[in-house]
C-alpha cells in the first residue's frame, strides 16, 4: 500500500486463489442462496474458444425400410430405398455478464471483518439471477443472445393456463397437463423450476383420491419433498423466477446447453472512476474506495434436434424431418 491507495499487492488477502472455484460452484448450487437453476439443470458443453462456437445440430435422421422382395417385381436384385442424415449448425455467442462491488478501504482495515465472506454470497446471488433471468425470460440479455425459454414456449403453443378454481392436479400431471405437453412434443422431462409462492400451490394439489401428492417423508415435521412425477422440482432463491408470469417451468433441460467462454475472473479496482447507474461518479481513489470486479462469458442456446417421436418424413421419404412447433419445455402460467 502506497499513497493512500490499495494496490494489487496489498489486496492478495482479500482476493483468495478459491474464489473463482466457490463462485461457479455457487452459482451451479441451485439450494444454495442466489444459485442459478439455469447452471445447475442445462447441459454444459466444452469450453469455447473464442467468442462464436458452431453446434451442429441433427436437423434430418435416416429412415430404415424392409426390403420387400416378394412384393418386388425384381426380386432380391430389386433396388433398396435411399435416405440420409443432414445437420444444421446453431451459433453460440459469448456474452459478458459482469458486476462491480464497491467497498469502503476503512471496511478493509477491520481486521476482524471478513469482507470475502460478505462479498462472496452477494455476488453469486446477483450472478445467478441475471443468468437465469436472460435464459429463461429473456429479460436483461443483450442484444443478440437467444430468446428466452418461456417465450420460446408461448410461440409454440406450451403455456397453460390454471382454471380459475381448479385444484391443479390435472393441471400438472393430467394427459393434457403440463408434464405431457413437453412429452407430446417429444421430449421427456428431466426437472421442473418453480417460484417460491409454487411451494404453497404444490401442496395444496390432491390427486383424484382427494389425497395431497405431497406428504412429509415420516411422520409430523419431517421434511416435504418437492417432486412431480418423480422428478425434483427447484425453487431458486435468487428471485429471478420472482414477477414473472411463469409459475413452474417444466422440460427436457438436456435441451438447454451452455458453454463458458471465460471462467469467473476477478480484478482489484482501485484508481479507476467508476459511473453508477444513477449516473453518479465514483472516484476510487479520491473518496477511499476499491472496487472488486468480478466478470464472466458464456453462451446458451436451445438446439432443438429432430428426434424419432414427432418427427415427421421429408418429402420424397429421404429422412425425418423436426415436427412443427415442438418445443422440450412448457409454462403453467402465474
Amino acid at each position: 500500500m502506497s499513497g493512500g491507495i490499495i494496490d494489487r499487492t496489498g489486496a492478495e488477502a482479500l482476493i483468495p486463489e478459491t474464489m473463482c472455484r466457490e463462485i461457479i460452484t455457487g452459482l451451479s448450487d441451485v439450494s444454495a442462496e442466489g444459485g442459478s437453476a439455469v447452471l445447475r439443470l442445462g447441459r454444459r458443453l466444452p469450453n469455447m474458444t473464442s467468442r462464436q462456437m458452431k453446434l451442429p445440430v441433427t436437423s434430418l435422421l435416416p429412415v430404415a425400410y424392409w426390403h420387400d422382395a416378394a412384393a418386388s417385381s425384381g426380386g432380391d436384385a430389386a433396388r433398396r430405398k435411399l435416405t440420409r442424415a443432414a445437420w444444421e449448425n446453431v451459433t453460440l455467442t459469448a456474452q459478458e455478464l459482469s458486476v462491480i462491488v464497491l467497498i469502503e478501504e476503512n471496511t478493509l482495515d477491520d481486521s476482524d471483518y471478513d469482507i470475502w465472506e460478505q462479498v462472496r454470497p452477494m455476488i453469486i446471488e446477483s450472478m445467478g439471477a441475471e443468468i437465469d433471468r436472460a435464459v429463461l425470460f429473456g429479460s436483461g440479455a443483450p442484444a443478440g443472445a437467444p430468446a428466452g425459454i418461456v417465450p420460446q414456449a408461448a410461440a409454440a403453443g406450451n403455456v397453460l393456463a390454471l382454471d380459475e378454481g381448479a385444484g391443479g392436479y390435472d393441471a400438472l400431471m393430467g394427459q393434457d397437463g403440463l408434464i405431457s405437453i413437453v412429452e407430446n412434443d417429444g421430449y421427456i422431462p428431466t426437472a421442473h423450476i418453480g417460484k417460491i409462492s409454487a411451494r404453497g400451490f404444490l401442496r395444496g394439489v390432491k390427486d383424484a383420491a382427494g389425497q395431497p401428492i405431497f406428504r412429509p417423508m415420516s411422520g409430523l415435521g419431517a421434511a416435504t419433498q418437492y417432486c412431480l412425477d418423480g422428478l425434483p422440482v427447484y425453487f431458486p432463491r435468487n428471485g429471478a423466477m420472482e414477477g414473472g408470469e411463469a409459475k413452474i417451468i417444466t422440460g427436457d433441460f438436456n435441451q438447454l446447453v451452455y458453454s463458458i467462454r471465460q471462467d469467473v475472473s476477478v480484478k482489484l479496482l482501485s484508481e479507476a472512476a467508476i459511473k453508477g447507474q444513477d449516473n453518479e461518479i465514483y472516484y476510487l481513489a479520491q473518496q477511499n474506495m476499491v472496487g472488486l470486479r468480478v466478470k464472466m462469458r458464456m453462451a446458451w442456446a436451445s438446439p432443438l434436434p429432430v428426434n424419432r417421436l414427432t418427427g415427421a418424413v421429408a418429402e420424397g421419404g429421404e429422412g425425418l424431418e423436426p415436427g412443427e412447433n415442438c418445443f422440450p419445455f412448457a409454462v403453467l402460467e402465474d
